[in-house]
């Protein structure tokens, strides 16, 4: 853990925000990083993808960076801070356990599409934070419809919202994004 902890002292590189570890979860999580080392964590999720990781944020970029506030929505994936931090500072990825947890059958996990369709703004947020980084475009067209899907919950949920203009350019994909939103409420009425 000493290594870990000079890697976000100031003085050795300000150039890393953040450190990504693994979390063992259920005592069973054996999945290794593909790429270690100092990394874009844009790059990292295209190379290992998205599993549970053990986050280590530096306290000036967590300042730097505070979560958006939106009334009535009381969750946010952290995936959009480390969108934010990879426009200034790079991540630095260790295969060393970092954090210990368990899957609830109530938790987190199991209710993530019920999270973001009660807090659809800031999903909206987080799908959003993924289309200024350098990933693939078949990566961002799915974050893409994504965003298109929280749109329809949130436009469902408050009327009155309005889509970013930086996402004109994949107007195309509202359709599908529509789809997934119907989806979405027909699963919820059964």
């Amino acid at each position: 853990m000493g290594r870990i902890i000079n890697i976000l002292d100031n003085e050795i590189d300000e150039s890393i925000g953040s450190i990504f570890g693994l979390a063992k979860i259920n005592d069973k999580n054996d999945r290794f990083f593909k790429k270690t080392g100092k990394s874009k964590y844009c790059k990292w999720v295209e190379l290992d993808g998205l599993f549970d990781t053990a986050p280590l944020i530096r306290k000036s970029i967590a300042i730097k960076y505070p979560f958006p506030v939106h009334e009535e929505e009381k969750y946010m994936a952290e995936s959009w801070l480390s969108n934010h931090i990879d426009k200034t500072h790079f991540s630095y990825f260790v295969n060393q356990y970092l954090m210990r947890a368990e899957y609830q059958e109530d938790g987190l996990s199991a209710q993530s599409l019920k999270l973001r369709t009660c807090a659809p703004i800031n999903a909206m947020s987080v799908y959003s934070s993924y289309l200024d980084s350098e990933i693939r475009f078949i990566k961002k067209a799915r974050y893409v419809i994504n965003y298109w899907r929280f749109y329809y919950h949130a436009k469902d949920k408050y009327q009155n919202i309005r889509y970013r203009d930086h996402i004109n350019k994949y107007f195309m994909f509202t359709p599908f994004g529509k789809i997934f939103f119907l989806v979405d409420k027909y699963i919820a009425k059964r």
